[in-house]
């Protein structure tokens, strides 16, 4: 039977001594509690060794919370932390498994968690380090506001991210290909230390928190290595051997084919190749050429993918045009609808694309001042070109 919550009696000093727990070292978790909603708790080892840490602190600043109960002893702290449940800022708790789940360790006894998701209140409401307590102070709303104030901010920024100026999109592209580069980078490095060290029996792990759900920030950094030696039979020593003759004899045959330069220039120009296309996505204009015909392209006799077919299905070549105005309808047998499709495919600020029409049939059919216009485009594009590969390098 579930006993009822200790009733909350408000003291001012206790309050305050609460503000500084919610906001201590001390690890705090959300689980589920039987026959309530989410709640906060944190365990009771963490606590009672932050107050031993901190007794002189807690002395000095919160005298009136004490009220002249000594805190120098465990004892002390243990008593302190039972007016905490007298009052009823918390209460203790114990890990409640779902009925019919048995959880039990290797060598068949009971496993609690460390972290249990589900708990459920004790009938006997005294401190006991090894046991959960479940916060029922709330304390300050200015934190959540703020935080809340936050989320909101941030959520609208992102919504915004079309209105963002060129040079801050591609500044967070540029960061999030990074940070995804060192995570991958980070993971296949731990993956490689592993197995190196297992084809000789040991199990060396690089970060081996790093994907530990229960571990906060700091401790999935710690500690920076762990091992040990494998406790392995005769059939997996066999295993080991034969996948480090697999492997030698994999890489043996790659480096006939592949160098270890050539496999790093090929990553660096992946990479290179990566952010250049990030930056001409984020740099397009807005919209892009449909691979369909508009309804003024079927009016002008031109099919789906921009090209104008003849009677019997071929193209209709351009007849040759002369004159100041640039007409760009001669590079349609080529593709090109219009300056504006050339706009939108951002052939005009591609050197390859522009060199291709430059070299094409349809140019030779196009006015002078058409022909004149491309080149000068092509020119620049490449030399825009040439600008970022020596910024890359």
């Amino acid at each position: 039977m579930r006993s009822p919550a200790p009733q909350q009696h408000w003291n001012e000093p206790l309050a305050r001594v609460m503000d500084l727990i919610l906001n201590c070292t001390i690890r705090f978790k959300t689980a589920a509690e039987v026959g309530k909603r989410a709640v906060f708790y944190c365990r009771g080892e963490d606590l009672f060794n932050w107050m031993m840490d901190n007794r002189e602190m807690l002395v000095k600043k919160f005298p009136d919370a004490l009220d002249g109960q000594p805190l120098e002893t465990p004892t002390d702290v243990t008593d302190f932390c039972n007016k905490l449940i007298r009052y009823g800022f918390m209460y203790r708790a114990q890990y409640k498994p779902i009925d019919g789940v048995i959880e039990q360790d290797d060598e068949g006894r009971y496993k609690r968690p460390k972290w249990p998701k589900r708990l459920g209140m004790t009938p006997k409401q005294t401190f006991d380090s090894q046991a959960f307590y479940v916060v029922v102070y709330e304390g300050s709303k200015s934190w959540q506001h703020f935080i809340l104030f936050c989320i909101i901010a941030a959520v609208l920024c992102v919504c915004m991210f079309p209105a963002w100026p060129l040079k801050l999109k591609v500044a967070v592209w540029y960061l999030s290909v990074v940070f995804l580069t060192l995570i991958l980078v980070m993971v296949f490095v731990r993956l490689i230390i592993y197995v190196f060290f297992w084809f000789f029996g040991f199990q060396v792990w690089f970060l081996p928190n790093l994907f530990n759900e229960d571990a906060g920030f700091v401790e999935s950094f710690q500690p920076w290595l762990e091992a040990a030696r494998s406790d392995d039979d005769w059939a997996m020593f066999a295993a080991r051997i034969f996948c480090a003759i697999l492997t030698a004899g994999t890489l043996y045959k790659l480096s006939e084919t592949h160098s270890p330069a050539s496999v790093a220039n090929f990553a660096k120009q992946s990479f290179l190749d990566v952010l250049d296309w990030g930056h001409q996505r984020l740099a397009a204009p807005p919209g892009g050429y449909s691979k369909y015909a508009s309804i003024t392209d079927k009016q002008e006799g031109t099919p789906e993918g921009g090209v104008p077919e003849g009677e019997e299905g071929e193209a209709t070549p351009s007849e040759p045009k002369s004159g100041d105005e640039e007409d760009y309808s001669c590079l349609k047998t080529c593709g090109f609808v219009s300056f504006e499709h050339l706009m939108q495919s951002r052939c005009l600020v591609k050197c390859k694309c522009m060199q291709e029409v430059l070299e094409s049939k349809c140019f030779p059919n196009c006015p002078e001042a058409t022909q004149a216009a491309l080149k000068e485009a092509a020119n620049d594009a490449c030399d825009e070109e040439q600008k970022r590969k020596k910024k890359k390098f």
